[in-house]
């Protein structure tokens, strides 16, 4: 077995564990967000009986990504059904623009912050990890391919480490300090005054 094959082994759990747990402080955050979209409507047009959808909002708001559709959807259908007709139609159309730019900006890009991923690639992953895999594909996409980048990075970095020493060698001219010459005894001015008296 390598000697090395334990560190090597640490560092790939550390950088799991890192991008998973960013991965779920990133989801918190959408679903706090989310709360805040839908209870806040809800709370500023006075929809009756709020308190008893807190419950199944939170639970369907943490499905990842689904959540932030299924939780707006149940918004807007307690919003048509808990309000007077003709006032409803505003606040379900203030949750439908704000669940999009949610879905289409907030979240693609708080989550490439967190797991340093590009926002156009997040939103690429939800897609093929919905389309391979349902809620599990789309659940698990995003962080496995955050690690994968990070486990990339992290031999690009092993690999330019180590080719660093022999490159900076070979690339840096060697110098050698000079150093002037120490006069031998019996030389310089003082023979030559001698030599001169003579």
């Amino acid at each position: 077995m390598c000697p090395h094959a334990g560190a090597e082994a640490s560092w790939l759990y550390d950088d799991v564990e890192r991008t998973y747990a960013a991965a779920i402080r990133g989801q918190l955050a959408i679903w706090a967000l989310g709360m805040a979209l839908s209870l806040g409507t809800m709370a500023l047009f006075n929809t009756p009986n709020i308190l008893i959808w807190i419950g199944p909002l939170a639970l369907v708001r943490l499905l990842p990504y689904l959540g932030g559709i299924l939780g707006g959807g149940l918004t807007i259908v307690i919003l048509l059904l808990s309000l007077p007709w003709p006032l409803a139609l505003l606040p379900a159309l203030i949750v439908v623009v704000g669940q999009n730019i949610m879905g289409y900006i907030v979240e693609p890009r708080l989550l490439g912050r967190i797991l340093r991923l590009s926002p156009g690639l997040v939103l690429f992953v939800v897609l093929i990890g919905w389309k391979l895999g349902g809620v599990t594909g789309i659940a698990f996409g995003v962080p496995a391919v955050a690690v994968m980048q990070a486990v990339a990075e992290r031999l690009i970095s092993r690999r330019d480490w180590r080719r660093q020493p022999v490159e900076n060698n070979l690339a840096r001219p060697v110098t050698v300090p000079v150093v002037p010459p120490v006069p031998a005894a019996g030389s310089g001015p003082q023979r030559t005054e001698a030599a001169q008296s003579q």
